[in-house]
């Protein structure tokens, strides 16, 4: 009994920390963008990932990955089909406030760059994101 117990407990902690390690493995590769919401059909989310849907070449430009989570499962954006996972550690460790969604914008160095709790549009995302050192220096090298 002791031992079934164990494994459930590893497998539970396992299952939470899953997501994290997926949003370290892209520094220095991706900027990512969370958006929290406490339910995957919020209408503020749905009204979110249209805008991106409507921006796709925008996210690509800048090397931008975003992340849907809720307080049960996250997903990584894709404009046809999202694959919806379980697990909370992505919800967990970036909502700080209860809101109906939140925006938090990771640079390549995985840091928090930004953080809003609004529907926002692909254009004001992206205006932070060339305001970036790193992407100001991506944007020279892609002139040259």
């Amino acid at each position: 009994m002791k031992k079934s117990v164990s494994v459930l407990v590893i497998l539970f902690l396992f299952k939470n920390t899953l997501s994290a390690q997926d949003i370290n493995a892209h520094q220095w590769k991706h900027r990512l963008l969370i958006v929290l919401s406490a339910n995957k059909n919020t209408k503020l989310l749905q009204e979110q990932i249209a805008i991106f849907n409507q921006n796709e070449t925008g996210l690509e430009e800048r090397k931008l990955l975003i992340y849907l989570a809720t307080p049960r499962e996250y997903a990584l954006y894709h404009p046809k089909k999202m694959e919806w996972k379980p697990g909370a550690a992505l919800y967990n460790n970036y909502q700080s406030r209860e809101t109906e969604i939140a925006l938090v914008l990771i640079g390549l160095d995985g840091g928090i760059k930004h953080r809003t709790y609004r529907l926002t549009p692909a254009l004001e995302i992206f205006t932070i994101i060339d305001g970036m050192p790193m992407r100001k220096s991506e944007i020279n090298r892609n002139q040259n």
